[in-house]
């Protein structure tokens, strides 16, 4: 019987080292963003490096990953001569703390843009500046010093200066601004 083994064991070794080699994980090391299909170089297993892995991702959505970055690698049918990287992610940038059922697109640069778990989305620049459009209709727009405008739920307008003391409301056809001294 352990002859019979051996010999299933012999001619099966091919077809599980194609099924070991299917999918693996990779490190990033450079990205070609010409071509119409991204390629990518990265680093597998012990010092395998494969370059000119097809990069697949979602329609209407594309980025640029960083040196660095984790990469999943698919070998098709088993052939690492033709490697495909399906997910690249980069644990140094991610934002963390979301709540479950929360999304965000975001850059290193501090740009994001967040679907949030109230059902508002925020928008921010890299510099501190933001948007935030709540399920009410209301709309702020903040600017990284600290000034406003609120376009309220209740069609008021609101500007204000980031130290509180200049302001300017508009409501129901009337105007009402802070008393200059």
């Amino acid at each position: 019987m352990s002859d019979l083994l051996l010999v299933i064991e012999k001619l099966t070794a091919p077809l599980r080292r194609r099924v070991l080699l299917m999918i693996s994980k990779a490190l990033l090391t450079n990205t070609n963003d010409a071509p119409g299909q991204q390629t990518v170089q990265v680093k597998a297993l012990a010092d395998e490096l494969i370059d000119g892995a097809e990069r697949y991702q979602p329609y209407g959505l594309t980025s640029h990953a960083e040196p660095g970055a984790e990469c999943l690698l698919l070998a098709v049918g088993g052939h690492r001569s033709h490697p495909v990287i399906a997910v690249i992610d980069d644990r140094r940038h991610r934002p963390r703390g979301l709540s479950q059922g929360e999304v965000q697109l975001y850059a290193k640069f501090g740009q994001r843009v967040h679907l949030r778990d109230d059902g508002a989305v925020e928008i921010a620049g890299g510099g501190g500046g933001r948007i935030e459009i709540r399920p009410s209709g209301a709309i702020d727009l903040v600017a990284a010093a600290g000034n406003f405008v609120k376009l309220r739920d209740d069609g008021a307008v609101e500007i204000r200066s980031a130290n509180g003391q200049s302001w300017i409301e508009v409501r129901n056809d009337c105007i009402e601004m802070d008393d200059p001294k």
